[in-house]
């Protein structure tokens, strides 16, 4: 059984939610599997290449698991995932690919953040022979026509918000209910290109440091595991090829930093291309949310003023802006690891 998401402050005072951490105005820190992953030695790097752990890591989804769900966005992380599969041929059971499409003005539009399905999903999958993978291009807003098909919002009402981390945009309601929706009727891994590297590392000699940021993990309704699975994370589960894939990543900056004298947000701006090995590139960035609590791909909810969904979404965000302040950080981290010691046993 995976740990609860949850916070603590400096005091060690624990918070089950991401609001209650915030309302209680302390400095606090995400909690995303200390325990496993502070017993870790982040100072060996594996003698795997990165090619060959991302290959073992899908190998062994694979065994794991009976069916595979392949949650695809068009992104770079998921993008990347894919490839891994489809180039050492481990079989996909679905592809799910979720989005607003039928509510865009137009095909292509980037209206409700579809851009990337659009331009990148389509572009790609149609290069790849996937004769034995279900395409699930699944349009979720049919389901808003109904607000009880949620069970977040039988459970929790317009307070849900509290419990659904970073992002509360309704389609986060979605994929907190997406074993339901699917239902594969099978012990099912839904698996997530989460997360890319995060780490600090300002010039040779300094600290090298990487964390885990909240606001990734969470964008997905903040809920780990279903009745018949759960959520994979590829990159970054509490699982044993994970720490060889992070622990190879992040060594793999560095080095590249130390012999480049690449630093900052130079460094930043290089370590996809260090880390990731993409032949299908993107042609296509979908712009971030210009909204704070609420995504571009939910633009289409403010088509339907008159819907019980978006009386429920806006009555939920004036309690929650009540209570928060509108410029509140997203982003809590973890505390950090580190490549130079190691870190002390929870």
């Amino acid at each position: 059984m995976l740990e609860n998401v949850w916070y603590y402050d400096e005091d060690e005072c624990v918070y089950s939610t991401r609001f209650d951490a915030i309302m209680s105005k302390k400095p606090c820190h995400w909690y995303y599997h200390d325990a496993f992953l502070r017993a870790q030695d982040w100072t060996k790097e594996p003698k795997e290449s990165l090619k060959e752990l991302y290959r073992l890591r899908a190998e062994q989804i694979r065994r794991d698991y009976d069916y595979i769900v392949l949650c695809y966005s068009g992104g770079i992380d998921s993008t990347h995932m894919l490839e891994i599969f489809y180039y050492n041929n481990i079989h996909i059971d679905e592809i799910l690919v979720v989005g607003a499409l039928n509510e865009d003005p137009e095909k292509g539009s980037d209206f409700n953040h579809n851009g990337d399905l659009y331009h990148n999903v389509f572009s790609t999958l149609n290069q790849m022979s996937l004769p034995n993978t279900k395409l699930n291009l699944m349009d979720y807003t049919k389901f808003y026509s109904n607000i009880n098909n949620f069970t977040a919002v039988k459970k929790y009402g317009t307070d849900y918000f509290k419990y659904f981390g970073s992002y509360a945009s309704v389609h986060t309601l979605f994929w907190h209910d997406m074993d339901k929706f699917l239902d594969t009727g099978k012990h099912t891994a839904y698996l997530f290109g989460i997360e890319k590297p995060i780490f600090e590392y300002k010039e040779l000699g300094s600290d090298y440091r990487f964390y885990f940021q909240d606001d990734s993990f969470d964008s997905y309704a903040n809920r780990y595991e279903f009745e018949n699975g759960r959520r994979v994370s590829f990159y970054s589960d509490p699982h044993e090829l994970c720490v060889k894939i992070m622990a190879k990543q992040h060594h793999s900056i560095r080095k590249f930093a130390d012999e480049t004298g690449t630093y900052g947000r130079d460094l930043k701006r290089k370590f996809l291309d260090i880390i990731y090995d993409v032949k299908h590139p993107l042609l296509f960035e979908s712009k971030k949310s210009s909204l704070k609590h609420v995504s571009d791909r939910d633009r289409f909810l403010f088509q339907r003023k008159n819907s019980d969904m978006f009386k429920f979404y806006k009555e939920s965000m004036q309690k929650m802006m009540k209570d928060l302040p509108i410029d509140e950080k997203i982003r809590m981290r973890t505390k950090p690891y580190f490549l130079d010691n190691k870190c002390i046993t929870l």
